[in-house]
């Protein structure tokens, strides 16, 4: 499907039959099922403050190693994000 990073009222209008029209492309994409399906887990993670089931993901997603230790991301969300 496609991906809209910027959908505000300057971007997008409605259609007199009530169709949703985009007028602004330069932040639209088009997503896999697997990636819509992320971006929902990974905003479910940030609710929650999942830091590390978060950084997990993106290691699954291929943005980290494998291999490569989580904790500093860990603890940059943290700080990034606090409560």
């Amino acid at each position: 499907g496609f991906f809209h990073a910027d959908p505000h009222a300057g971007n997008l209008l409605v259609t007199d039959d009530g169709k949703l029209t985009y007028i602004d492309f330069g932040m639209m994409s088009f997503l896999q099922s697997k990636q819509r399906y992320a971006i929902i887990e990974a905003v479910v993670h940030l609710v929650n403050r999942d830091f590390g089931s978060l950084a997990v993901l993106y290691k699954r997603l291929g943005f980290i190693p494998e291999a490569q230790d989580v904790a500093p991301i860990v603890s940059a969300l943290e700080s990034a994000l606090p409560d």
